[in-house]
Protein backbone atom coordinates (compact mmCIF):
# COMPACT_ATOMS: atom_id res chain seq x y z
CA UNK A 1 0.00 0.00 0.00
CA UNK A 2 1.47 3.57 -1.59
CA UNK A 3 0.50 5.87 1.39
CA UNK A 4 0.71 9.98 1.22
CA UNK A 5 1.11 11.13 3.99
CA UNK A 6 1.92 15.15 3.99
CA UNK A 7 0.04 16.35 7.26
CA UNK A 8 -1.35 14.68 10.16
CA UNK A 9 1.27 11.77 10.31
CA UNK A 10 4.42 13.41 8.94
CA UNK A 11 3.63 16.79 10.85
CA UNK A 12 4.41 14.76 14.46
CA UNK A 13 7.78 14.12 12.82
CA UNK A 14 7.68 17.79 11.17
CA UNK A 15 7.57 19.59 15.02
CA UNK A 16 10.34 16.61 16.77
CA UNK A 17 12.95 17.40 13.96
CA UNK A 18 12.34 21.12 14.15
CA UNK A 19 12.39 21.49 18.18
CA UNK A 20 15.81 19.34 17.55
CA UNK A 21 17.24 21.94 14.92
CA UNK A 22 16.07 25.12 17.18
CA UNK A 23 17.90 24.01 20.29
CA UNK A 24 21.15 22.76 18.14
CA UNK A 25 20.84 26.48 16.79
CA UNK A 26 20.37 27.97 19.96
CA UNK A 27 23.34 25.79 21.85
CA UNK A 28 25.92 26.06 19.06
CA UNK A 29 26.15 28.60 16.08
CA UNK A 30 29.71 27.43 15.58
CA UNK A 31 31.18 24.74 12.87
CA UNK A 32 32.51 22.50 15.35
CA UNK A 33 29.39 20.29 14.30
CA UNK A 34 29.23 20.83 10.44
CA UNK A 35 30.69 23.37 8.21
CA UNK A 36 29.04 25.85 6.37
CA UNK A 37 29.61 24.34 3.10
CA UNK A 38 28.12 21.19 4.25
CA UNK A 39 24.60 22.92 5.82
CA UNK A 40 22.57 25.04 3.27
CA UNK A 41 21.85 28.65 4.31
CA UNK A 42 18.99 28.26 6.97
CA UNK A 43 16.30 31.22 7.86
CA UNK A 44 14.35 29.18 10.37
CA UNK A 45 11.44 29.90 8.39
CA UNK A 46 11.16 27.65 5.03
CA UNK A 47 14.11 24.70 6.21
CA UNK A 48 11.94 21.93 5.60
CA UNK A 49 9.34 20.60 2.98
CA UNK A 50 6.45 18.17 2.88
CA UNK A 51 7.30 14.79 0.79
CA UNK A 52 5.35 11.51 0.99
CA UNK A 53 7.00 8.03 1.49
CA UNK A 54 6.08 4.78 0.52
CA UNK A 55 4.69 2.01 3.23
CA UNK A 56 4.39 -1.53 2.20
CA UNK A 57 1.75 -3.94 4.57
CA UNK A 58 0.43 -7.36 3.94
CA UNK A 59 -1.10 -9.71 6.27
CA UNK A 60 0.77 -12.99 7.52
CA UNK A 61 0.79 -15.98 9.18
CA UNK A 62 2.43 -15.86 12.99
CA UNK A 63 2.33 -19.53 14.50
CA UNK A 64 5.76 -20.19 16.52
CA UNK A 65 3.51 -20.17 20.48
CA UNK A 66 5.22 -21.57 22.91
CA UNK A 67 2.72 -23.18 24.81
CA UNK A 68 4.44 -26.25 27.05
CA UNK A 69 7.76 -27.52 28.13
CA UNK A 70 10.98 -24.96 28.36
CA UNK A 71 13.02 -22.87 25.52
CA UNK A 72 15.72 -20.99 27.23
CA UNK A 73 15.29 -19.33 30.67
CA UNK A 74 11.34 -19.75 30.25
CA UNK A 75 9.50 -22.97 32.08
CA UNK A 76 5.80 -22.72 29.88
CA UNK A 77 4.28 -25.42 31.62
CA UNK A 78 5.16 -24.06 35.12
CA UNK A 79 3.79 -20.53 34.77
CA UNK A 80 0.89 -20.78 36.94
CA UNK A 81 -1.13 -17.95 35.42
CA UNK A 82 -0.92 -19.52 31.73
CA UNK A 83 -4.36 -21.39 31.34
CA UNK A 84 -5.01 -23.82 28.26
CA UNK A 85 -7.57 -22.60 25.44
CA UNK A 86 -10.04 -25.54 24.90
CA UNK A 87 -13.05 -25.77 23.10
CA UNK A 88 -13.65 -24.48 18.83
CA UNK A 89 -14.70 -21.53 17.47
CA UNK A 90 -16.27 -22.15 14.08
CA UNK A 91 -18.56 -19.83 13.17
CA UNK A 92 -16.41 -16.85 12.53
CA UNK A 93 -17.11 -15.92 8.94
CA UNK A 94 -13.82 -12.85 9.53
CA UNK A 95 -10.99 -15.40 11.33
CA UNK A 96 -12.44 -18.80 10.48
CA UNK A 97 -11.92 -21.71 12.49
CA UNK A 98 -10.10 -21.80 15.72
CA UNK A 99 -9.71 -25.68 18.08
CA UNK A 100 -7.93 -25.57 21.16
CA UNK A 101 -6.91 -28.94 23.50
CA UNK A 102 -4.64 -29.46 26.37
CA UNK A 103 -2.23 -31.73 26.85
CA UNK A 104 -1.14 -32.85 30.66
CA UNK A 105 0.34 -34.92 33.06
CA UNK A 106 -0.19 -36.00 37.14
CA UNK A 107 1.87 -37.95 39.23
CA UNK A 108 0.95 -39.46 42.95
CA UNK A 109 0.35 -37.47 46.20
CA UNK A 110 4.22 -39.30 46.97
CA UNK A 111 6.76 -41.28 45.88
CA UNK A 112 6.35 -45.13 46.88
CA UNK A 113 2.87 -44.57 46.71
CA UNK A 114 0.36 -47.42 47.80
CA UNK A 115 -3.39 -47.23 48.61
CA UNK A 116 -4.35 -46.95 51.87
CA UNK A 117 -5.03 -50.57 53.59
CA UNK A 118 -5.95 -54.03 52.20
CA UNK A 119 -8.30 -55.49 49.56
CA UNK A 120 -8.65 -52.46 47.96
CA UNK A 121 -11.67 -51.48 45.52
CA UNK A 122 -12.00 -48.65 43.23
CA UNK A 123 -15.54 -46.74 43.52
CA UNK A 124 -14.66 -43.96 40.99
CA UNK A 125 -12.16 -41.87 39.05
CA UNK A 126 -12.45 -38.59 38.18
CA UNK A 127 -10.13 -35.94 36.06
CA UNK A 128 -10.93 -32.31 37.01
CA UNK A 129 -9.57 -29.24 35.22
CA UNK A 130 -10.86 -26.12 36.94
CA UNK A 131 -12.49 -22.92 34.35
CA UNK A 132 -11.12 -19.81 34.54
CA UNK A 133 -12.76 -17.79 31.69
CA UNK A 134 -14.09 -18.42 27.94
CA UNK A 135 -13.67 -16.25 24.88
CA UNK A 136 -16.95 -16.15 22.07
CA UNK A 137 -20.43 -16.70 22.69
CA UNK A 138 -21.33 -17.27 26.01
CA UNK A 139 -25.03 -16.15 26.27
CA UNK A 140 -26.40 -18.36 23.46
CA UNK A 141 -23.46 -20.54 22.10
CA UNK A 142 -24.47 -23.95 21.50
CA UNK A 143 -22.62 -27.04 23.99
CA UNK A 144 -19.52 -28.68 23.32
CA UNK A 145 -18.41 -32.26 23.39
CA UNK A 146 -15.24 -32.86 25.20
CA UNK A 147 -13.47 -36.42 25.08
CA UNK A 148 -10.06 -37.45 27.36
CA UNK A 149 -7.66 -39.42 26.04
CA UNK A 150 -4.56 -40.79 27.73
CA UNK A 151 -1.58 -40.90 25.40
CA UNK A 152 1.41 -42.80 25.37
CA UNK A 153 3.54 -40.22 24.39
CA UNK A 154 5.57 -38.92 27.36
CA UNK A 155 6.21 -34.89 26.47
CA UNK A 156 9.61 -34.53 28.15
CA UNK A 157 9.10 -31.34 30.38
CA UNK A 158 12.89 -30.08 29.16
CA UNK A 159 11.89 -29.99 25.79
CA UNK A 160 9.88 -26.75 23.93
CA UNK A 161 5.97 -27.37 22.61
CA UNK A 162 4.67 -25.10 20.34
CA UNK A 163 0.84 -24.79 19.84
CA UNK A 164 1.43 -26.76 16.53
CA UNK A 165 2.52 -29.61 17.92
CA UNK A 166 0.48 -32.78 18.21
CA UNK A 167 0.54 -35.82 20.17
CA UNK A 168 -1.01 -39.49 19.01
CA UNK A 169 -3.75 -41.12 20.25
CA UNK A 170 -6.48 -42.97 18.77
CA UNK A 171 -10.85 -43.57 19.61
CA UNK A 172 -9.49 -47.13 21.69
CA UNK A 173 -7.22 -44.26 24.03
CA UNK A 174 -10.58 -42.54 25.18
CA UNK A 175 -10.71 -43.46 28.76
CA UNK A 176 -14.03 -41.97 30.23
CA UNK A 177 -17.07 -40.91 29.00
CA UNK A 178 -17.94 -37.59 26.79
CA UNK A 179 -18.98 -34.64 28.58
CA UNK A 180 -21.56 -31.80 27.54
CA UNK A 181 -19.68 -28.34 28.12
CA UNK A 182 -22.43 -25.44 27.77
CA UNK A 183 -20.75 -22.30 28.82
CA UNK A 184 -23.39 -20.38 28.88
CA UNK A 185 -23.75 -21.99 32.35
CA UNK A 186 -20.28 -22.90 32.83
CA UNK A 187 -18.92 -19.89 35.39
CA UNK A 188 -21.78 -20.69 37.63
CA UNK A 189 -22.11 -24.78 37.45
CA UNK A 190 -20.87 -25.87 41.23
CA UNK A 191 -20.36 -29.97 40.34
CA UNK A 192 -21.51 -31.70 43.81
CA UNK A 193 -19.16 -34.39 45.08
CA UNK A 194 -20.32 -36.26 47.92
CA UNK A 195 -22.29 -33.31 50.26
CA UNK A 196 -18.95 -31.00 48.49
CA UNK A 197 -19.89 -27.93 46.40
CA UNK A 198 -16.97 -27.78 43.80
CA UNK A 199 -15.70 -24.68 42.09
CA UNK A 200 -16.74 -24.87 38.11
CA UNK A 201 -14.98 -27.02 35.95
CA UNK A 202 -14.43 -29.94 33.44
CA UNK A 203 -14.99 -33.34 35.05
CA UNK A 204 -14.47 -36.49 33.78
CA UNK A 205 -15.91 -39.78 34.99
CA UNK A 206 -12.75 -42.55 34.23
CA UNK A 207 -13.75 -45.56 32.84
CA UNK A 208 -13.65 -48.73 35.61
CA UNK A 209 -10.55 -50.25 33.27
CA UNK A 210 -8.61 -47.24 33.85
CA UNK A 211 -8.87 -47.48 37.35
CA UNK A 212 -8.50 -51.66 37.65
CA UNK A 213 -5.15 -50.46 35.24
CA UNK A 214 -3.88 -48.08 37.97
CA UNK A 215 -4.67 -50.60 41.10
CA UNK A 216 -2.52 -53.25 39.13
CA UNK A 217 0.43 -50.77 39.21
CA UNK A 218 1.32 -51.68 42.76
CA UNK A 219 3.06 -54.23 42.25
CA UNK A 220 4.96 -52.97 38.99
CA UNK A 221 7.09 -50.51 40.47
CA UNK A 222 5.27 -47.73 38.52
CA UNK A 223 4.71 -45.80 41.88
CA UNK A 224 8.04 -46.07 42.92
CA UNK A 225 9.38 -42.69 41.63
CA UNK A 226 7.42 -39.69 39.54
CA UNK A 227 9.57 -40.26 36.60
CA UNK A 228 8.45 -43.89 36.48
CA UNK A 229 4.63 -43.03 36.84
CA UNK A 230 4.85 -40.47 33.86
CA UNK A 231 6.60 -43.36 31.85
CA UNK A 232 3.56 -45.42 33.09
CA UNK A 233 0.99 -43.35 32.71
CA UNK A 234 1.99 -41.26 29.47
CA UNK A 235 -0.21 -38.36 30.03
CA UNK A 236 -3.97 -36.69 29.10
CA UNK A 237 -5.60 -34.91 26.52
CA UNK A 238 -8.67 -33.03 26.12
CA UNK A 239 -9.99 -32.44 22.70
CA UNK A 240 -13.08 -31.15 21.73
CA UNK A 241 -15.52 -32.45 19.08
CA UNK A 242 -15.13 -29.67 16.43
CA UNK A 243 -17.48 -31.15 13.86
CA UNK A 244 -20.71 -29.58 14.82
CA UNK A 245 -21.22 -25.80 15.42
CA UNK A 246 -19.03 -24.41 18.04
CA UNK A 247 -18.64 -20.66 19.14
CA UNK A 248 -16.85 -20.52 22.54
CA UNK A 249 -13.06 -21.08 23.66
CA UNK A 250 -12.62 -21.45 27.20
CA UNK A 251 -9.85 -20.92 29.34
CA UNK A 252 -8.72 -23.79 32.02
CA UNK A 253 -6.11 -24.03 34.53
CA UNK A 254 -4.26 -26.83 33.56
CA UNK A 255 -1.68 -26.55 36.56
CA UNK A 256 -4.18 -27.18 39.10
CA UNK A 257 -5.27 -30.38 37.02
CA UNK A 258 -6.25 -33.19 39.26
CA UNK A 259 -6.72 -36.84 38.90
CA UNK A 260 -8.34 -38.39 42.13
CA UNK A 261 -9.53 -41.95 42.77
CA UNK A 262 -12.19 -42.55 45.07
CA UNK A 263 -11.65 -46.12 46.60
CA UNK A 264 -12.67 -48.60 49.74
CA UNK A 265 -10.56 -50.68 51.54
CA UNK A 266 -10.10 -52.65 54.81
CA UNK A 267 -8.13 -51.33 58.09
CA UNK A 268 -8.19 -54.24 60.57
CA UNK A 269 -11.74 -55.29 60.14
CA UNK A 270 -12.98 -52.06 59.07
CA UNK A 271 -14.19 -50.55 55.29
CA UNK A 272 -12.73 -47.39 55.48
CA UNK A 273 -13.56 -44.93 52.29
CA UNK A 274 -11.05 -42.88 51.37
CA UNK A 275 -9.56 -40.77 48.45
CA UNK A 276 -6.19 -40.25 46.67
CA UNK A 277 -5.30 -36.88 44.55
CA UNK A 278 -2.96 -36.87 41.93
CA UNK A 279 -1.67 -33.51 40.44
CA UNK A 280 0.11 -31.94 37.92
CA UNK A 281 3.62 -31.17 39.56
CA UNK A 282 6.17 -28.71 37.46
CA UNK A 283 9.15 -30.12 38.77
CA UNK A 284 7.93 -33.70 36.82
CA UNK A 285 5.38 -33.34 34.86
CA UNK A 286 4.57 -31.50 30.88
CA UNK A 287 1.53 -29.46 30.04
CA UNK A 288 1.22 -27.99 26.53
CA UNK A 289 -1.72 -26.04 24.56
CA UNK A 290 -2.31 -27.54 21.05
CA UNK A 291 -4.24 -24.60 18.43
CA UNK A 292 -4.86 -24.90 15.18
CA UNK A 293 -6.30 -22.47 12.78
CA UNK A 294 -8.17 -22.67 9.55
CA UNK A 295 -8.89 -20.30 7.01
CA UNK A 296 -10.60 -21.68 4.58
CA UNK A 297 -14.02 -20.36 5.34
CA UNK A 298 -12.51 -17.17 6.55
CA UNK A 299 -13.63 -15.25 2.86
CA UNK A 300 -12.16 -11.94 4.04
CA UNK A 301 -9.16 -12.88 4.55
CA UNK A 302 -7.83 -15.02 2.03
CA UNK A 303 -7.37 -12.78 -0.74
CA UNK A 304 -4.79 -10.77 1.47
CA UNK A 305 -3.07 -13.97 3.56
CA UNK A 306 0.73 -14.24 2.44
CA UNK A 307 -0.55 -11.95 -0.59
CA UNK A 308 2.85 -10.98 -2.80
CA UNK A 309 1.45 -10.66 -6.03
CA UNK A 310 0.66 -7.03 -5.32
CA UNK A 311 4.91 -5.32 -5.01
CA UNK A 312 2.90 -2.35 -3.59
CA UNK A 313 1.20 -4.26 -0.67
CA UNK A 314 -2.41 -4.62 0.71
CA UNK A 315 -4.74 -1.68 1.53
CA UNK A 316 -5.98 -3.66 4.60
CA UNK A 317 -4.49 -6.02 7.23
CA UNK A 318 -5.50 -8.41 9.54
CA UNK A 319 -4.20 -8.59 13.45
CA UNK A 320 -5.24 -12.02 15.54
CA UNK A 321 -3.69 -12.86 18.77
CA UNK A 322 -1.03 -15.93 18.33
CA UNK A 323 -1.15 -17.70 17.16
CA UNK A 324 -2.69 -16.02 14.48
CA UNK A 325 -2.14 -13.32 12.17
CA UNK A 326 -0.02 -10.36 12.02
CA UNK A 327 0.84 -7.15 10.22
CA UNK A 328 3.64 -7.02 8.39
CA UNK A 329 4.91 -3.35 7.53
CA UNK A 330 8.11 -2.29 5.63
CA UNK A 331 9.29 1.11 4.40
CA UNK A 332 11.41 0.48 1.84
CA UNK A 333 12.72 3.60 1.02
CA UNK A 334 14.14 4.70 4.30
CA UNK A 335 17.31 3.53 5.84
Amino acid sequence: MKNNITYSKSMYLLFCLLGWLVTALISCKENTILPDSVVPVIDNINTFQTDTFTIISRTGIQDSALTGGKLGGTDKAAQTDFYHAIGAINTDPTFGNTVGSSYFQVVPPVTNFVFKGTSQTIDSIAVSVPYISAYGDTSTGPAQTFSLYRTADNLSKDSAYYETNSVNYTAADKIASDIMVDFNTLSTDSPLVGTARLSPQLRFNLLPSFGDSLLAQTTTGTFLNYSTFVSWLGGFYIAPDSSGVSSTLGYFDTYNAKLTVFYRNTTGSVIDTTTAVFNFNPTYCNRFNRITRNYTSATSILPYLNNTSNPAGDSVVFIQGEPGLAAEISLPYIG
